[in-house]
C-alpha cells in the first residue's frame, strides 16, 4: 500500500506526460484501479498514446531483426553510477542467436526476497550503419514468476520471431555485450526513463578476455561453426558495417587484426560498407569452395553476391582459414583480392578435384552437373557444365541441352551476367525449343520475374504449352498436377541426352501429363479413365504414350532414382502463386 501510495503521489506532481505513463503502467501491473485517477480526457488519451507507442516498440523486434528507433541524445554526465540494491541478486541473463543478423535480444534478471524475477530487456545493434547502432532498445519488465520468466525469456513464448533461438549467458557476458554495443555509439541513449537505474550497468570493471569475449560472439551465431559458417558470417558481418563481428572472425595472424580493435575500427570507415540498410531491400548468397591444407587449415575461394532491388554486386576472394583456440578463423585474404578470370580457373581445378572429375569424358561430367541439379546443389554446376562443353564438338547433340543447363544454373546463382551470355549464344540456334527457352528466360530476367509462370509461351498455338493449357481446361486437373506438368516440361529440355525437336508435340505433352499425374498419385495413369482415353487419343496410340512416358520419366530420374525432385522444384518455382495462378 506505501508503494502504492508513493505512485500516486508521484503521478499527480509530475510534470511529464513520458513519467506519467510509465507510473500508470505500474499501478495497473499492481491491479490498481485508475479508472478515477484522471478525468482530463485529452490528457488521459495522450498518455494512452505514450504507452501504446511504448509497447509498440518493444513489440518491433519481435516480427523482425532489425529498425530504426527515435533515440535521445545525452552525455555520460548524465548517467548516475549507483547501483542497485538488487544486483548482488543475479538470477539469469538470456542472449537471442541472432549475432550475424547485427543484434542481439538481451534479458537481465534479478530475483526479488519474494522469489519472483525483475529485470530488463535490450535490444543490441551492432550495425555501425543502422541509425539505431548501439543500444537500440531498453525496457524493463516489472516480476514475473521464475517458470514465466523462462518461457517467454528462454523458451521464446510471445517475445522475439519464433524462429529465433535463445541460449543463457553469465552476468559478466551480459553485461559485456551491453558495453560493447553502446561503445560503438555512446549518444545514442534509450528514452525510457528507467534506464538511469541501469546506467551504472556501463562502468562495470568485468573479468572477461579478448578471447572470452570472441567466443561469446561466435556462440551467437547461428551457422554451422566450420569453416564455410565462420565465412558466412565474416561477408555478411563485412556488408553490413558489423566491425566487431568482422574482428571476432580473423585469427590473431590476420593483417587486419594486426592493427588492434580501435585502429581497426577507423580503418575500416575508408573500406565502407557494400551497402546502406536503409536503401532498399537486400539479399546475400555466397559459394565457397574448400581446399584441405597442411595440419588444420583450409583454402577457400568465396563468390559472394549482394542481390538488391535496381543492382547487384559480385566479390571473389581467396582465403586461408584456420582453427585456432577451438575455432575456425581467417587467417588472410578480404572479398576483393581476385580477378574474376584468375579466381574462377582455380575454382574450377577445385571443383574437378573434389568431384572426381578430372579426365573424365563429357557424358560423365554432364552426368554429374544433372544430378547435382536434381539435388539442388548448384555451385559447382557451371564448372562441371563448362568442362564439358569444353570437350563437345559444336555440333554434338549434348550441346544445346547442356548450353540451358548452364544457362539456368547459373540464374539459379545469381549470376545474370554468365547466364545472358550462355542465352544470347542459346537464341541463335537452328531449333526453335531451345531458341523459344532462352528467348523467354532472357525477356524474364530483364523484369526480374524468373518463374515457370513467367516462361509460359502463349505466342503460337502449336507449343507444348499450348497443349497442357488445353488439358488442364478441358480435365479441371488439381493444381499440383497442373504445376507438375509446367515444371517437367521446364526441366525436360536439360535433361535429355539430345536436343527436343518440333515435331509430334502433342505426345510430348500427352506424355507430360501422363506423368505429372504418376507424380501427384504415385502411380501410372489408368488408361480406362477420361484423361487416359483422350491422352492415348492424342499420342496416336497408348503404347507410344507410354513409351515417351518412360523416356521422360527416366531422363529426369538418374542413378535409378524417380524423379520427385520435380515436386520440390515445382514447390519453388510457384511459391507464392496460390492467387496469381490461372490454373
Amino acid at each position: 500500500v506505501e508503494i502504492i501510495d508513493i505512485l500516486l503521489l508521484a503521478y499527480r506532481e509530475s510534470q511529464s506526460l513520458e513519467m506519467e505513463a510509465q507510473i500508470i503502467a505500474l499501478l495497473i501491473s499492481l491491479g490498481v484501479d485508475i479508472s478515477q485517477l484522471e478525468r482530463d480526457e485529452s490528457r488521459v488519451k495522450e498518455i494512452l498514446d505514450i504507452l501504446k507507442e511504448k509497447l509498440s516498440r518493444q513489440m518491433t523486434w519481435a516480427g523482425q531483426t532489425r529498425s530504426s528507433f527515435p533515440l535521445n541524445k545525452a552525455g555520460l554526465g548524465d548517467f548516475p553510477t549507483k547501483k542497485q540494491s538488487f544486483q548482488n541478486n543475479f538470477y539469469l541473463a538470456t542472449a537471442s542467436i541472432t549475432r550475424e543478423e547485427n543484434f542481439v535480444a538481451l534479458a537481465l534478471s534479478w530475483e526479488q526476497k519474494d522469489g519472483l524475477v525483475q529485470g530488463a530487456c535490450f535490444i543490441l545493434d551492432f550495425s555501425c550503419d543502422s541509425p539505431s547502432c548501439g543500444i537500440a532498445d531498453f525496457w524493463v519488465f516489472h516480476p514475473l514468476t521464475k517458470e514465466q520468466f523462462h518461457q517467454t525469456f528462454l523458451m521464446n513464448n510471445n517475445y522475439l520471431d519464433p524462429e529465433i533461438q535463445l541460449t543463457t549467458i553469465s552476468y559478466q557476458e551480459a553485461v559485456s555485450l551491453i558495453q560493447s554495443a553502446f561503445q560503438l555509439k555512446p549518444e545514442n541513449i534509450p528514452p525510457d526513463p528507467y534506464w538511469k537505474k541501469f546506467a551504472w550497468l556501463l562502468d562495470e570493471n568485468l573479468d572477461l578476455d579478448e578471447q572470452k569475449y570472441r567466443q561469446l560472439t561466435l556462440n551467437l551465431v547461428a551457422f554451422p561453426k566450420g569453416p564455410e559458417g565462420m565465412l558466412q558470417v565474416f561477408h555478411h558481418a563485412w556488408a553490413t558495417d558489423d566491425r566487431s563481428l568482422v574482428y571476432a572472425c580473423l585469427a590473431s595472424r590476420h593483417p587486419w587484426r594486426q592493427q588492434g580493435w580501435r585502429e581497426f575500427y577507423l580503418d575500416f570507415d575508408r573500406k565502407k560498407p557494400l551497402l546502406s540498410l536503409e536503401d532498399e531491400d537486400f539479399h546475400f548468397s555466397l559459394n565457397c569452395f574448400m581446399k584441405d591444407l597442411a595440419e588444420e587449415k583450409k583454402e577457400a575461394y568465396c563468390i559472394f553476391r549482394v542481390q538488391r532491388e535496381m543492382r547487384n554486386a559480385v566479390f571473389y576472394g581467396k582465403f586461408h582459414t584456420v582453427k585456432e583456440d577451438g575455432l575456425w578463423l581467417l587467417e588472410s585474404g578480404d572479398p576483393t583480392n581476385l580477378t574474376s578470370q584468375a579466381f574462377h580457373r582455380q575454382v574450377a581445378r577445385i571443383v574437378l578435384q573434389t568431384e572426381g572429375l578430372i579426365g573424365k569424358d563429357p557424358e560423365q561430367l554432364i552426368a554429374r552437373a544433372n544430378e547435382l541439379v536434381r539435388t539442388f546443389d548448384y555451385p559447382p554446376v557451371p564448372y562441371i557444365l563448362k568442362a564439358a562443353l569444353r570437350k563437345l564438338p559444336a555440333r554434338d547433340p549434348q550441346v544445346l541441352p547442356a548450353m540451358l543447363q548452364l544457362a539456368t544454373a547459373e540464374i539459379r546463382l545469381g549470376n545474370q551476367e554468365g547466364a545472358a551470355e550462355v542465352l544470347h549464344k542459346l537464341e541463335k540456334t537452328s531449333n526453335p525449343i531451345y531458341a523459344s527457352w532462352a528467348n523467354r528466360l532472357l525477356q524474364a530476367m530483364q523484369f526480374n520475374g524468373i518463374n515457370q509462370e513467367s516462361l509460359i509461351n502463349f505466342t503460337t498455338e502449336d507449343t507444348v504449352e499450348c497443349f497442357l493449357l488445353q488439358i488442364f481446361d478441358r480435365f479441371d486437373l488439381p493444381k499440383d498436377q497442373c504445376i507438375y506438368a509446367l515444371t517437367l516440361w521446364g526441366a525436360l529440355p536439360r535433361f535429355v541426352p539430345e536436343p527436343i525437336n518440333d515435331k509430334d508435340l502433342k505426345t510430348l505433352a500427352a506424355a507430360i501429363i501422363y506423368n505429372a499425374y504418376r507424380l501427384d498419385q504415385g502411380r501410372k495413369l489408368p488408361r480406362h479413365t477420361p484423361l487416359g482415353e483422350y491422352l492415348a487419343q492424342m499420342a496416336g496410340d497408348w503404347s507410344k504414350l507410354q513409351i515417351k512416358a518412360n523416356n521422360i520419366w527416366n531422363a529426369l530420374s538418374g542413378l535409378g532414382q524417380d524423379p520427385f525432385w520435380i515436386i520440390e522444384e515445382a514447390n519453388v518455382l510457384f511459391a507464392g502463386s496460390e492467387d496469381s495462378s490461372p490454373y
